[in-house]
């Protein structure tokens, strides 16, 4: 799966800094379509992860055990992410090559869901 910022990174070169989120787990805000519902309609729920899956780049970042850091993915040797495929997004991961896709990681031990006026 090729992401935005490999798009961007194309086109804006060095110029550009493309930084990752991760988290180790917590309260997701999420969505999904209700039964029935028209094209483009959600409902609103949370979901508890309770840890993310392995191989992916969350997974990695949480053996630093610090509940809150940021990685510059540009200084760390490539054999540190052997069997690093995924990123987690949301409660499911997504293939990705994070030394392709980023510069940088920030990690963040638990989640919480943003105050919001949806119901």
């Amino acid at each position: 799966m090729t992401v935005v910022g490999e798009h961007l990174a194309a086109t804006l070169g060095n110029d550009m800094v493309v930084i990752a989120t991760c988290f180790g787990g917590g309260e997701l805000w999420t969505h999904r379509p209700p039964p029935g519902a028209r094209p483009g309609h959600t409902e609103i729920l949370t979901e508890t992860l309770e840890q993310v899956e392995t191989n992916t780049l969350d997974a990695l970042l949480a053996t630093a055990n610090l509940p809150l850091h940021l990685l510059d993915l540009r200084t760390v040797p490539a054999d540190r992410f052997e069997g690093v495929t995924k990123i987690m997004n949301g409660p499911m991961s997504q293939p990705i090559n994070p030394l392709v896709a980023f510069d940088a990681a920030v990690y963040i031990d638990k989640v919480t869901p943003w105050h919001t006026w949806l119901r």
